[in-house]
């Protein structure tokens, strides 16, 4: 009867939200990330927490996903 916690804690991703910004806001933002130089995905964010649930190993990690901020 384990349970298993782990977390995902991304940066700044690219959603409608943000798509609503100018391009001088996005190339800042994306300015701040080491590398890549660029916002993160919504399918790069999907992709990790898929992960986390299929490897029963993997427990009580907080996953950053920053782009190395």
């Amino acid at each position: 009867m384990g349970i298993r916690v782990n977390t995902i804690a991304p940066s700044l991703i690219r959603t409608p939200l943000l798509e609503g910004a100018s391009k001088q806001v996005l190339d800042a933002l994306s300015a701040q990330e080491l590398y890549p130089k660029r916002l993160g995905e919504a399918d790069e964010i999907a992709h990790v927490a898929v992960t986390l649930m299929e490897n029963e190993y993997l427990n009580a990690e907080v996953i950053r996903m920053d782009g190395g901020i």
